[in-house]
């Protein structure tokens, strides 16, 4: 355990390892942008382990989006990036992500009712884990609710303690939350028919603020 961050690890536990393998969870002792390169190359380890091929990442001003760029190249990775305002964003990095072939979304440019809603009940639940975690979720119905990725299909969801959140956080900003997710259309997400099933589920957490 370093100073900034706490590692669980099941090797010695045979009982548990048996059935879960051996994964790694990382809690990142304070929340914000200092955490952003461990974050993706932690969430590049497991794209690769799960052979996974869709990452969303949350970015406002282009910052995160760059350096997920680099951190997935080479990897025929899909790699979709949410915005906040395109005011506010990198006019080169969207220029960047369109040369590569990537997606740039903003959904503020989309009509009511917008993609990837969350209902308010479920919005403070995710806010009881952290920030982050609730726009790791949002963003990864966005891109269901658009058909950028397909439905019941596990992605990579990047997002962070922003500032560009309703709740800013002091020192937030750069992403540190990632989570494995089989997301579904947002309007079925939460239904509890869909809860009691055997999908549509928050897989892993691979790291977030503690």
């Amino acid at each position: 355990m370093t100073p900034k961050t706490l590692f669980i690890n099941f090797t010695n536990i045979q009982s548990y390892s048996m059935f879960l393998g051996v994964k790694r969870m990382l809690y990142f002792k304070e929340a914000g942008i200092k955490n952003t390169d461990e974050t993706l190359n932690l969430a590049k380890e497991r794209a690769i382990e799960l052979r996974i091929r869709n990452i969303i990442i949350t970015s406002t001003t282009g910052l995160s989006a760059e350096k997920a760029m680099d951190v997935f190249k080479n990897l025929n990775i899909n790699l979709i990036v949410v915005g906040m305002q395109k005011d506010r964003f990198s006019e080169k990095v969207i220029n960047h992500l369109k040369q590569e072939g990537h997606h740039m979304i903003f959904p503020s440019d989309f009509k009511q009712p917008r993609p990837g809603k969350i209902p308010p009940y479920a919005n403070v639940i995710l806010r009881r884990f952290c920030e982050g975690m609730r726009a790791a979720v949002h963003i990864a119905l966005i891109a269901v609710d658009l058909d950028l990725v397909p439905e019941r299909e596990e992605l990579i969801a990047i997002a962070g303690t922003g500032r560009g959140t309703r709740i800013p956080y002091e020192g937030g900003g750069g992403v540190d939350v990632a989570i494995v997710i089989e997301p579904t259309k947002s309007d079925d997400f939460f239904k509890p028919k869909a809860l009691k099933e055997d999908r549509r589920q928050i897989r892993e957490v691979l790291c977030r603020p503690r």
